[in-house]
């Protein structure tokens, strides 16, 4: 329930709403004792119900507390009342990028980008460096104060550290409080409900600059189940085809930050958003005309390489030019540093299985194998009829609720949905020398869970409307 102004909650007194979502509501609040103004978020209290929730909610607002950070929002305090959580954060004047970006509907400049992305990439491998992941990178949650700092620019804050997200598992679905709004910048393997670690939030940072650039996510979809499927198995479209005064190499670099297989992404998010600032310094290619073909090279051509309009790199791949410090320098096109035949060692903060998902193999003189891969499927699984079950079952299990269609045809989407989620665990468990986590197993499961969800919900939904005629 919404709390009014004036009214007091856990000795703080509410003096306006800041803002509200599937997390609950955020107060302006005056602190009990000091002379100073807090954000105040409580929780919902169908989520401050559950236990395991509430574990994670203390352990993590905990971990926020101990951050340290100049462009992390500090967390003052957590506790309950009146059965709901809460948490107070420094309140910050000033509006979120999701704010700034609504008045430039197609997208920000290049050096803005920079600076915010820079910024919360810096803030997200210090949380990272603490055990702590965020798990809701995007817009609203990166705040721009109103005056300017030392550099004349607004200063950055990542907000929302310490806010326990519901997860999905592979016994239960609880992701009940998440908005279509958060899945936009969702990694696939937190839509998946596999293990995270940092680079889930790295997809997340990817997903927010591919924002901040265009003016819209990689994905652009208002129906969850649809959202749901495409950061699973679609690759997004170029930026350069909704921006075009960028540079092909944005391309590449938000093309590695979002593959779906977190061992293919950058080691770390301040590795992509260095990336991201050489690319966005270099000019755009312009349009040219190939020349005909010397007769005296004729059948000595190269076949791979980068198209006539995108200039090969200076220097050898995976090594870095002169005086580089092995990152790349402004208008210099080489592809991501990765060394020869070397796969980049993937985040161990949180003890994350690795992925047996091979990487680009390099040869001896000619440089990667396939300079244009495309990125792994997610996950690459030796039976793709188990992958494409689970997909299936968790999309028929969204639409068996009614809201979405008719509840006759509920019922036969949930029996699809539990159809195509026992169909995907059965050859999952035929497949026993393949690891489930490749064959969607958690995403199988949830759809089950779902299916039950909504064939009890259209079973009280039947109920209801024959009532009546009993009566």
């Amino acid at each position: 329930m919404a709390l009014m102004v004036g009214q007091e909650f856990a000795g703080y007194r509410i003096v306006r709403v800041l803002g509200a979502g599937g997390m609950g509501e955020v107060y302006l609040a005056q602190h009990p004792r000091l002379p100073r103004l807090d954000a105040l978020k409580v929780l919902p209290a169908n989520l401050s119900s559950d236990e395991a929730f509430r574990r994670r909610f203390t352990r993590e607002a905990d971990l926020a507390v101990r951050l340290d950070h100049p462009n992390v929002v500090d967390v003052y305090d957590r506790g309950e009342n009146d059965g709901q959580l809460w948490i107070t954060m420094r309140y910050v004047e000033g509006l979120d990028a999701a704010a700034l970006l609504s008045s430039h509907p197609g997208g920000l400049r290049a050096d803005e980008v920079v600076h915010i992305v820079s910024a919360v990439a810096d803030a997200l491998d210090h949380a990272h460096s603490q055990n702590l992941l965020h798990r809701d990178v995007k817009p609203a949650n990166i705040l721009l104060t109103d005056a300017a700092g030392p550099s004349g620019n607004r200063r950055v804050l990542l907000a929302d550290f310490g806010i326990a997200r519901p997860i999905l598992d592979d016994t239960r679905l609880t992701a009940t409080n998440l908005t279509v709004g958060s899945f936009a910048y969702s990694s696939p393997e937190q839509l998946a409900a596999e293990k995270l670690d940092g680079r889930a939030d790295q997809y997340s940072l990817a997903c927010t600059a591919y924002q901040l650039l265009s003016g819209s996510t990689p994905f652009a979809n208002t129906n969850a189940a649809a959202l749901i499927r495409q950061h699973l198995t679609e690759i997004p479209p170029a930026i350069t085809t909704r921006r075009r005064d960028l540079s092909p190499r944005v391309d590449q670099v938000l093309h590695r930050a979002l593959e779906k297989d977190p061992n293919h992404r950058y080691r770390t998010c301040t590795e992509f958003a260095t990336e991201l600032t050489a690319a966005l310094a270099a000019h755009p290619a312009a349009p040219t005309v190939a020349p005909p073909p010397d007769p005296s090279t004729v059948g000595h051509q190269r076949t791979q390489g980068a198209p006539a309009s995108y200039p090969q790199p200076a220097v050898e791949l995976g090594k870095p030019g002169p005086s580089s410090g092995g990152a790349p320098q402004p208008g210099q096109t080489s592809l991501p540093p990765i060394s020869p035949g070397v796969t980049p060692p993937p985040y161990t903060t949180h003890g994350t299985a690795q992925r047996s998902n091979p990487v680009v193999s390099y040869q001896a003189h000619g440089g990667p194998q396939n300079q244009h891969r495309q990125p792994s499927g997610y996950p690459s699984p030796p039976d793709p009829k188990a992958k494409s079950y689970a997909l299936w079952s968790m999309i028929c299990a969204v639409l068996s609720f009614p809201g979405v269609c008719l509840v006759v045809v509920g019922f036969a989407a949930a029996a699809l949905a539990v159809f195509f989620g026992l169909s995907s665990l059965k050859i999952a468990k035929a497949r026993a020398d393949v690891p489930p986590a490749q064959h969607n197993r958690g995403l199988a499961i949830a759809g089950l869970v779902v299916a039950g969800l909504g064939l009890v919900w259209n079973i009280a939904v039947l109920i209801a409307a024959l009532a009546p005629s009993n009566l």
